[in-house]
C-alpha cells in the first residue's frame, strides 16, 4: 500500500528503542499497542482501510543499523520519534532520526 502523500510509500516512520517497549497487554509492547491504534484511526481518517505505518520490531538496542531503516526514513512522509527514556542513548534510533 502506498502512502496517503503522492511519491511515499509510507504515512508514518516510527521511531523508537525497544529498551522502553515495556509490555502491557501479554506479550504485546506498549509501543506496538499504539502504532497498532494510530494505523486504525490514521487509516479512517485518510479513508482508507489502514494508514501504512512502517515499523521495525525486529531490531534490538545492539542491533548494526541497517540499509533498510535509512530507505524507509527516506520514503516516509512523517517521521515519529518516540522520545521515551533510553531514545536519546540510542544509536541507530539517533542514526533513523538523522537520516
Amino acid at each position: 500500500m502506498a502512502a496517503f502523500v503522492p511519491d511515499f510509500e509510507h504515512d508514518v516512520f516510527v521511531s523508537y528503542t525497544h529498551a522502553d517497549n515495556r509490555k502491557f497487554r501479554g506479550d504485546i509492547g506498549w509501543v506496538e499497542i499504539f502504532v497498532n491504534d494510530l494505523r486504525e484511526a490514521l487509516g479512517q481518517k485518510l479513508k482508507r482501510n489502514q494508514a501504512a505505518i512502517w515499523q521495525d520490531p525486529r531490531l534490538g538496542g545492539s542491533t548494526p543499523f541497517p540499509d533498510t531503516i535509512s530507505e524507509a526514513v527516506t520514503r516516509a512522509a512523517t517521521l515519529l520519534v518516540i522520545l521515551s527514556e533510553s531514545y536519546p542513548t540510542s544509536e541507530w534510533c539517533d542514526k533513523s532520526a538523522s537520516s
